[in-house]
């Protein structure tokens, strides 16, 4: 019935003891009567265990579960396999439910559901539209019906209709889950995986009627009522589209290696594109043989559509052609790196972000009693990790990465609540001193061991802390056994001097015993002050400025940095700045991009050739020039682009290194691989770095002459090359000469045409 109310009576003595009196029937009621009516939003302040009726509309039904709404508040009643009910639960039916208070992932329930009755009552539930996929709007509206316009599609599973499903979406670059439970009926089922089926990555969907719930983080769930729909406007037209085009490729290739470089994709005229699969098309070879040498057009047919793919095979020897990457290098060589003379065995080494893909970081907010999080901190982190460029001004961590990586990289993931340490700062500071000290010692041999980064007992605590709230395993996008990258974002401000803890910078966690969370283990991990996202941004106003983020997410990737720590060793300077891994502005370079699998470099021939190369940001187009191609990137080669300050490249052109004209842009790279027994981290896998080593890992060719990086210098306009310039001098580290000559023959705003000769 309905709750009743009571007065009672309380006496304070000066002994500090409190008497409370409670009318006589008051007893009885709640002996008689275990549980109280109240709304629904009233359940939200209850502690677990409490017995209660409630009432509302069935807003939505997965399995024997549904969710519950009184028109202010909704909440899911789990019922598990129990199915005494099942034959009162329809949507829009209202109910009268009894059951216990429960918490899960720290979402209230409702289960051991004691009473269903049907009642006559009616309820003005309405879905609300979100306008935003936060983790805050979503745990605001959690258990709700609500729906979400715009959302674009960023990964689809394999389908797979007997198990719990997820797939993921973007709106304004924040990513969110979608659940399908493999309990909902057969009938949604098909529905739901066949509108799946037919979209792809990229596509545009709205999602109507669905519900707020929480898992590892909070998700959209799909259930009897929720609706997908394709966002389509006027009539449709369809063309076969194949990317690329035409494509130059080395000789010896099957006719399958071929079709792995290309993708087909019938594209409709609102932009909308479906890739088509290799046992859906039709091709026609042109006679193609392995071996053969030529030009060749290769016809592809869908149904009534149809394109022509130009393939042109060159030999290696003779001519130029374009090396299809569909990896990183730096995976093709990882696992046979890092030799044990202990054990005689190469053990490789492990690798953070995954550079292709959509990879799901961990970001967790570290506070001190001393240094509290401001309330806004997580949506400021989610918008600078997962924002817009209008989010931020500038770019954030996805729209940077994305844009680099020519679409190849969708870094999303999951910004935590803030984890307080339960020290104050200075509790670290005398941590970080031991340390200090402790390093001096440098190795302790009796224990093959260095001492434990400050941070350790952090992400030790911090993972503890959050065990039970999430997944972990959902954040080894890779599947190699490894959390991919852990980002620690702590309130109080940087410092910059060389005693300092508080700096930015990433490393892995390496233990002495295996600690497991969800079948997976933290490795590497990135240290960041929270006040870095509020540095000056080079005289222009912005929301976040995210480079030191984006810096070190390049850590994180693989790249080590192009500046030089150690003007006593090597060779002095690194590239004179002007790049992302050298001071944090603009793009990556091509040997960068190569490196990750972003590019497709054109391999220079043994023949005269003249290139016509687009913008480098904008398509990637680089070539390089191979002491000796043996089909490895890990060698001495120079690498030739045409630079130009646009894209991301424009917000900082004319700033610490970064050119703000236009030219042929020329590296000299050794990447030698390293000795397996030299090599203990990523970093390691090439001979040669910036810092320490007798040359650099990359050197930029300054036209002028003037050896300014050498001097600790910054790049300079003037050491790009422009119209009927002329670079000969291509030397090999041994000394040796590349007998070759580059002549610009002409710059427009978009593309610059070059000459290479033999000599």
């Amino acid at each position: 019935g309905s709750p009743k109310i009571y007065s009672y009576e309380m006496t304070f003595s000066m002994f500090d003891e409190v008497e409370v009196k409670f009318p006589e029937d008051a007893k009885y009621y709640y002996e008689e009567t275990p549980s109280y009516d109240i709304p629904i939003t009233s359940v939200y302040d209850l502690e677990a265990g409490e017995t209660v009726t409630i009432k509302g509309e069935v807003t939505g039904i997965y399995g024997n579960n549904f969710f519950l709404d009184d028109g202010i508040k909704g909440i899911l009643i789990y019922m598990g396999s129990d199915s005494d009910y099942s034959s009162l639960v329809a949507t829009g039916t209202s109910l009268e439910v009894t059951g216990t208070v429960s918490i899960y992932k720290n979402v209230h329930q409702i289960n051991n559901v004691s009473s269903i009755a049907i009642i006559d009552e009616e309820y003005d539930v309405e879905s609300k539209t979100l306008e935003d996929v936060t983790q805050n709007t979503l745990k605001d509206n959690v258990n709700d019906l609500v729906s979400i316009k715009g959302l674009e599609v960023t990964s689809i599973p394999q389908i797979n209709t007997s198990k719990d499903y997820t797939f993921t979406c973007s709106l304004n670059g924040i990513s969110v889950d979608v659940f399908i439970s493999r309990h909902i009926s057969n009938n949604y089922k098909e529905v739901f995986f066949e509108i799946l089926e037919s979209l792809s990555v990229g596509n545009t969907i709205d999602i109507n009627n669905a519900q707020i719930s929480s898992y590892n983080s909070y998700q959209i769930v799909l259930t009897s009522i929720s609706e997908l729909v394709y966002q389509n406007s006027g009539e449709e037209t369809f063309e076969l589209v194949v990317t690329p085009s035409s494509i130059t490729l080395s000789s010896n290739l099957t006719l399958s290696d071929i079709l792995d470089e290309i993708t087909v994709y019938l594209k409709s005229s609102n932009g909308e594109k479906i890739e088509i699969t290799r046992s859906e098309y039709t091709l026609f070879d042109d006679g193609y043989k392995v071996g053969d040498v030529g030009s060749f057009c290769f016809v592809i047919s869908y149904g009534e559509y149809q394109v022509d793919c130009n393939v042109t095979i060159k030999d290696a020897s003779s001519g130029s052609f374009k090396h299809q990457l569909s990896y990183s290098p730096i995976l093709d060589v990882k696992d046979s790196m890092c030799y044990d003379p202990g054990t005689n065995e190469t053990y490789g080494v492990t690798i953070g972000l995954p550079s292709i893909g959509s990879p799901k970081v961990l970001v967790i907010p570290i506070e001190f009693t001393d240094y509290l999080a401001p309330s806004n901190m997580v949506s400021d982190l989610e918008k600078a990790f997962f924002g817009t460029q209008s989010d931020t001004g500038w770019e954030s961590l996805n729209s940077y990465y994305k844009t680099s990586s020519y679409g190849k990289l969708n870094i999303t993931g999951t910004v935590l609540e803030p984890f307080n340490t339960g020290h104050n700062t200075s509790y670290y500071d005398n941590l970080y001193k031991k340390y200090l000290e402790d390093l001096d010692a440098y190795y302790n041999y009796e224990t093959d061991t260095y001492p434990d980064n400050v941070e350790y007992s952090i992400i030790s605590e911090a993972l503890k802390y959050y065990d039970d709230q999430i997944d972990y395993s959902e954040y080894d996008y890779n599947k190699d056994g490894y959390i991919d990258s852990i980002y620690l974002v702590y309130t109080c401000d940087y410092n910059s001097d060389e005693d300092s803890l508080w700096w930015a910078y990433t490393t892995e966690y390496l233990t002495e015993s295996v600690q497991l969370y969800d079948n997976v283990e933290a490795d590497f991990y990135m240290f960041m002050s929270y006040q870095f996202f509020f540095d000056e941004f080079y005289g222009r106003e912005i929301t976040y400025n995210c480079e030191t983020l984006i810096h070190e997410t390049g850590h994180l990737l693989g790249l080590d940095d192009y500046y030089d720590y150690d003007d006593t060793a090597g060779p002095d300077g690194g590239i004179g700045g002007g790049d992302m891994m050298d001071y944090n502005v603009g793009d990556h370079n091509a040997y960068s991009k190569m490196m990750l699998g972003w590019i497709n470099p054109t391999i220079l021939g043994s023949v005269s050739e003249t290139f016509t190369l687009s913008s480098f940001t904008d398509g990637g187009e680089a070539i390089f020039i191979f002491k000796e191609w043996n089909e490895s990137f890990f060698s001495e080669f120079y690498v030739i682009d045409f630079y130009t300050p646009t894209g991301l490249n424009e917000a900082q052109s004319g700033h610490s290194g970064l050119f703000s004209t236009s030219g042929i842009r020329i590296y000299h790279v050794n990447s030698t691989l390293n000795d397996p027994e030299d090599c203990y981290s990523v970093y390691e896998l090439t001979k040669y770095n910036n810092s320490y080593t007798d040359y650099r890992l990359i050197t930029l060719i300054e036209k002028d002459g003037n050896n300014d990086i050498s001097s600790g210098g910054w790049s300079e306009n003037s050491d790009l090359f422009t119209i009927n310039d002329v670079f000969s001098n291509f030397k090999w580290h041994d000394g040796s000469k590349l007998n070759i000559t580059l002549k610009v023959n002409s710059i427009t705003e978009t593309s610059a045409n070059i000459t290479i000769t033999y000599n």
